[in-house]
């Protein structure tokens, strides 16, 4: 039988922070193309999100666009987003525009993490 889940849990502390806790900080997380990172790093770039995002108001339950491409900055912000609390809505930044501000609409999220090139 599972162990009971905890009264609150943050789904960042489950992937990342346990893993550090459990001394599993520089076992690969993510690989791309380019490079690799581990546990720790993703945590790292996770924390700066979180700090970025909670400089500019954004709080627990407030809804967050993600739009990134593939690679290490993916996770950074989706766990940075899920350490404040808040809630990440990611999307396809190459949905046609009318779609996009639907999106933006219904969803009214307080901030956005999008890359330069959408």
């Amino acid at each position: 039988m599972p162990a009971p889940l905890p009264e609150q849990l943050n789904i960042a502390d489950y992937f990342l922070g346990d893993r550090l806790a459990d001394g599993h900080g520089a076992a690969v997380a993510v690989r791309t193309d380019a490079a690799t990172f581990t546990y720790a790093d993703v945590d790292r770039l996770a924390s700066r999100y979180g700090t970025a995002l909670r400089a500019l108001g954004v709080r627990r339950e407030e809804r967050v666009f993600v739009a990134l491409p593939d690679g290490v900055d993916y996770p950074g912000a989706l766990f940075g987003i899920l350490k404040l609390g808040a809630v990440a809505v990611m999307i396809n930044p190459s949905l046609p525009t009318a779609t996009l501000a639907a999106l933006i609409d219904h969803c009214q999220p307080y901030a956005a993490v999008v890359h330069a090139t959408f």
